[in-house]
């Protein structure tokens, strides 16, 4: 089984080139698994987290072993910012907290969420040769991936001005407190920054912030390993 990992900052056009290569019928699609609403339970709770060899605890690496081996998973549900635990899926299918039809809270109830239900069909589905993970919070991650389970990382380039109108336009932004706590990243690739860009609260420039980071590491990345290969998106 070959395993691809499309990545890049959020809103840099991960989904539509994971829906696009996953259009071949051998090729599994498995959406956000670091999603830090409904991916994986037990990964740091960070956006973007920086798993690496050396900080990587025993507990992140049964899952990720877990998950990407096919073995079991479990994931996370989330409404307005609460975690959602079964017997709270539970009521929602009489009391409606999420006002979702009936079949959707019940679907939800079985299969938790739309990732499990990918991590159910790549496990299950023998005519698969390949399975691709789209997974945009995976980039800090993306070389402890690729070189633990023999991944190809294709990363998306997006122009700074066109990420800039994209978060605009959804009214994103993240705070930079997200890479400041992560200790390792900010010794392993973030000592040449200039932090008096943190020192700000403007959404304008945390949006800025967040483009500057994920590249920052990922260009690293493609510069250290054959494994991940850039596409630039085109608009």
């Amino acid at each position: 089984m070959n395993n691809i990992l499309i990545t890049g900052p959020r809103r840099s056009g991960t989904t539509f080139t994971g829906k696009i290569i996953s259009l071949d019928k051998q090729t599994g699609y498995v959406n956000e698994p670091f999603n830090i609403n409904y991916g994986l339970r037990g990964i740091r709770n960070f956006l973007y987290p920086y798993l690496t060899e050396s900080n990587i605890t025993e507990e992140e690496k049964e899952v990720l072993d877990n998950f990407f081996n096919l073995k079991k998973a479990e994931f996370k549900f989330v409404f307005n910012q609460r975690s959602f635990s079964r017997l709270d899926l539970l009521k929602n299918i009489i009391y409606n907290y999420t006002k979702d039809s009936f079949l959707t809270r019940l679907g939800k109830l079985i299969f938790q969420n739309k990732l499990n239900l990918n991590f159910l069909n790549a496990k299950y589905n023998s005519s698969y040769n390949n399975l691709l993970y789209k997974s945009p919070f995976s980039s800090l991650s993306s070389y402890y991936l690729a070189e633990k389970y023999n991944m190809k990382v294709v990363v998306l380039i997006r122009h700074p001005a066109a990420f800039y109108y994209s978060m605009k336009k959804r009214g994103w932004h993240m705070n930079p407190e997200d890479f400041l706590k992560q200790k390792t990243l900010i010794d392993d690739y973030l000592d040449s920054v200039d932090f008096d860009i943190f020192n700000f609260d403007s959404k304008i420039e945390k949006i800025i912030n967040e483009w500057k980071v994920v590249y920052s590491v990922l260009f690293n990345y493609i510069s250290e390993s054959d494994n991940f290969i850039p596409v630039r998106h085109m608009v």
